[in-house]
């Protein structure tokens, strides 16, 4: 017979609670790189705080579920156990699923199978999901170091007298910036040092992150729900 002794923390208020030291350590007394640093650790962890936050949703929805079907007077062994493979099987799978996930697209995803809930086509979710995936895209340059490089080129094959040669997740995340007016001009035109690490830049960022959770949590049934905003009051615990 095999056994299976397991022990999970989460670590997501952790982070929200460094993010709230972070945003309450800025002050006009910061040098520039110091003030960058910390903008740029907001951002960077705000997408963290997402993906560990849907990872809680979505292990909280399946142990719901598991616990739902265990109320259900199964008197037959041979009923109960193929039950509890499929339930194992389904954790495994979800583990895998979320170690290999590159974007938010795979939560929103995950918990339709969980839930029959495509939380995904909610208006009031799908207005924040460019903001989302843009914060995705621009943590991963960020999780590497990335120097923010541009060039223009002109060359005779060129109709235009200059071609921006600005890739990525920097090129991204300037474009979605510009579009909602965080950015007067790109990486190339502007003189900024701090130009993507501004305080008005990390703070749409982690507002953006915020607004996302409680807009998913409240999308989902209202059991679901229930169970989900009982489980993420309890903090950051042992299980």
């Amino acid at each position: 017979m095999a056994r299976k002794l397991m022990k999970s923390q989460n670590t997501w208020p952790c982070i929200k609670e460094l993010i709230g030291f972070l945003l309450q350590s800025r002050d006009n007394q910061l040098t520039t790189d110091l003030r960058m640093g910390i903008n740029h650790a907001i951002i960077f962890y705000s997408a963290c705080y997402v993906e560990g936050v849907m990872e809680y949703v979505l292990k909280t929805l399946l142990s719901r579920r598991r616990e739902l079907y265990n109320k259900i007077d199964m008197p037959e062994f041979e009923i109960r156990r193929t039950t509890n493979t499929l339930f194992n099987a389904l954790e495994e799978d979800l583990e895998i699923r979320i170690s290999r996930s590159t974007g938010i697209s795979t939560y929103l995803d995950l918990i339709n199978l969980l839930t029959g809930n495509t939380i995904s086509q909610n208006p009031k979710i799908g207005e924040l999901l460019e903001g989302i995936n843009i914060l995705f895209q621009f943590r991963n340059v960020l999780a590497h170091g990335r120097e923010i490089s541009a060039a223009r080129l002109s060359a005779y094959w060129i109709k235009e007298p200059w071609q921006e040669i600005f890739l990525g997740g920097y090129k991204r995340a300037e474009e979605y910036l510009i579009k909602i007016g965080l950015l007067d001009s790109g990486f190339m035109d502007s003189n900024k040092v701090d130009l993507f690490f501004t305080n008005s830049i990390a703070d749409h960022f982690w507002d953006l992150s915020s607004d996302f959770i409680a807009r998913s949590i409240d999308a989902l049934e209202d059991q679901d729900k229930i169970a989900v905003s009982k489980a993420l009051s309890k903090g950051m615990k042992f299980r």
